[in-house]
């Protein structure tokens, strides 16, 4: 999004679709605009970007009154109030947005409840603010940590391999957040993105330091319309109980009909907004919740049997193992392969792919695969 005056372009913020849905303040000479943090009030004479108090990911600025600061706004997730907050559905709120001189200071790290790996009130740089005030962020920030604790006890070398995470740390500093101030990192979008894209990145190679991947045998393609094999699992819609159990925990997300009694892991996903998904496990009896993978609807493909989860990413098809909680990839699978059927008995696991089976980059004259593999299990 830009804005111009005499002439001279400059950016205000960088995001993506959803800023199409901006509105102006003509009273008060400034842009609304959605972000991860909620909704932006952004002057365009000079001054700090601010989140809307009472907004969230997900809102979407609607009519806006100028001269009464009257805001409509469009949640796609939980109430306007205390007694509609949890209620999975869409509504439409009206707020009244503060003049100018009442506009609201950024909220500190401590207002916050994103926890990261590290003291947020020892928080130095933007970069780490950040992370202080964004939740989804903070959780990649914790699973980074977690890999990285993982990987220095496995290295034959850890004085390496932690130069090597430093000069990550000040390589992520400079391609995501340099020259900016706190409010302009928390109004771009573009900074979220590329936080979770250079935390995607290193928490793919440390993952395969510490899983490695699973190697398929067997390997075999058909046609996208062959049938699926009689003896496989099909998937399992959640159950009642572990509904419950979920709600307790407090998701407002949660998708009903995914919650899931594995053992003693509750797994479920949640619906974050604007179609991201988050599949999530809980271990009974145990704080906090792991955030196993972050997408989109693809994820309701979701297969599992007492022990393991089989899922897809941008990386292929994963499978968690529940007792260790390590995450591997299977081999030759890629992004938009999804999985179909999973028998542990044989290990075998049909899924479909675009591609040829096997075959990880490009398409096919083909159409569609059916492809299945038995699965070399890792040992625990």
């Amino acid at each position: 999004m830009t804005a111009t005056r005499q002439g001279k372009p400059r950016v205000l913020v960088a995001g993506n679709w959803e800023l199409a849905g901006a509105v102006f303040d003509y009273a008060a000479s400034r842009m609304i605009y959605a972000s991860f943090d909620g909704l932006i009030m952004h002057p365009l004479e000079g001054g700090e970007p601010q989140p809307i108090a009472g907004t969230k990911d997900g809102d979407q600025a609607m009519p806006f009154d100028a001269a009464s600061r009257w805001l409509v706004v469009r949640r796609v997730l939980g109430g306007c109030d205390r007694a509609t907050a949890k209620i999975p559905d869409k509504y439409i709120c009206l707020m009244q947005l503060p003049a100018v001189a009442d506009d609201p200071p950024a909220p500190s790290p401590a207002q916050v409840s994103a926890q990261p790996s590290f003291d947020c009130a020892k928080a130095r740089g933007i970069t780490e603010q950040l992370l202080c005030a964004r939740v989804p962020l903070a959780a990649l920030d914790v699973e980074l940590a977690g890999l990285y604790r993982q990987a220095l006890e496995r290295s034959a070398n850890p004085g390496a391999l932690k130069k090597q995470q430093l000069d990550w740390l000040r390589q992520r500093d400079q391609d995501c957040t340099a020259g900016r101030t706190l409010m302009q990192a928390r109004a771009e979008l573009a900074v979220d993105t590329c936080l979770r894209e250079r935390y995607g990145a290193r928490i793919r190679l440390l993952r395969g330091q510490v899983a490695p991947d699973i190697h398929l045998t067997q390997l075999q393609g058909r046609s996208a319309h062959a049938a699926t094999p009689d003896d496989a699992l099909p998937p399992r819609f959640g159950t009642p109980q572990a509904y419950a159990a979920v709600q307790a925990l407090g998701d407002e997300g949660l998708i009903a009909g995914t919650a899931l009694q594995l053992g003693k892991h509750l797994v479920w996903l949640s619906d974050q907004g604007r179609g991201n998904v988050i599949l999530r496990a809980h271990l009974q009896g145990t704080p906090g919740t792991l955030d196993v993978q972050r997408g989109s609807w693809e994820l309701v493909h979701l297969l599992h049997d007492e022990g393991h989860l089989i899922y897809p990413s941008d990386d292929g098809l994963m499978l968690l193992d529940l007792a260790s909680g390590r995450a591997h990839r299977i081999r030759q699978t890629a992004m938009a392969d999804l999985p179909l059927t999973w028998n542990p008995a044989t290990r075998l696991l049909t899924w479909s792919s675009p591609r040829l089976c096997g075959i990880t980059e490009g398409g096919n004259q083909l159409g569609p695969q059916q492809c299945s593999a038995v699965l070399d299990m890792p040992r625990r």
